[in-house]
């Protein structure tokens, strides 16, 4: 209706007719149109890096028991221990995810690891113990389900259901366009240390205030 509005309004001015004056509120047409599209964009991006946080995750957690260096592919590149503490209020964090992002596209630009009771993750590439050199964006988040939850089968499938999932780390820190944090690795072992500030409690996939 506010486009409509608007469109009605140009083909009186080219006819050379009098004008109506229109509401305010069809003035808003194609910035409504513009915040729509940027929050579409955003979501994606949200979403994108939502993947990218439980593959990596899955991938790590399906080798941690240790894959050792055997049976690598033949253009798997060199890797270099990567250790990250992650303190919330200068406290140790457990069970935070730690993912590095690379800064150039490549084809193992991945790392993952979840930090101890010590509030530290050793970085695994694919389920191998190191990182690629290079440039990378550190994202964080801690996520943890809260309610009843139930297991079922559905047509031969297990699945959760009930509860509620938060991340209790601020999203910026979990989103790869807004981290505040980034991680060189050169040919030599990494050891950082990433303070995520007061705890918070959101809706996972939310992007807070």
């Amino acid at each position: 209706m506010i486009c409509e509005a608007r469109n009605q309004k140009e083909n009186t001015a080219e006819r050379g007719e009098r004008a109506t004056v229109l509401p305010a509120s069809s003035l808003r047409c194609h910035r409504t149109i513009r915040e729509t599209s940027t929050f579409n964009k955003t979501n994606t991006q949200i979403m994108r890096i939502n993947l990218i946080f439980a593959f990596t995750l899955f991938i790590s957690l399906l080798f941690q028991a240790g894959c050792g260096d055997s049976g690598r592919p033949a253009d798997f590149p060199k890797l270099y221990s990567v250790s990250v503490e992650v303190t919330q209020q200068d406290q140790p964090l457990e069970g935070a995810t730690v993912t590095l992002i690379s800064k150039t596209p490549t084809t193992y630009g991945t790392a993952s690891a979840q930090t101890n009771a010590s509030g530290v993750a050793k970085l695994l590439t694919y389920g191998y113990n190191g990182v690629p050199s290079g440039e990378y964006s550190v994202l964080i988040q801690k996520l943890g389900t809260e309610g009843a939850v139930e297991s079922r089968t559905l047509e031969g499938v297990p699945v959760m259901l009930g509860g509620q999932t938060y991340n209790y780390v601020d999203a910026k820190y979990s989103q790869e366009f807004s981290t505040p944090y980034s991680l060189s690795v050169e040919k030599k072992g990494v050891k950082e240390k990433f303070e995520v500030g007061e705890p918070v409690r959101l809706l996972f996939g939310n992007l807070g205030d």
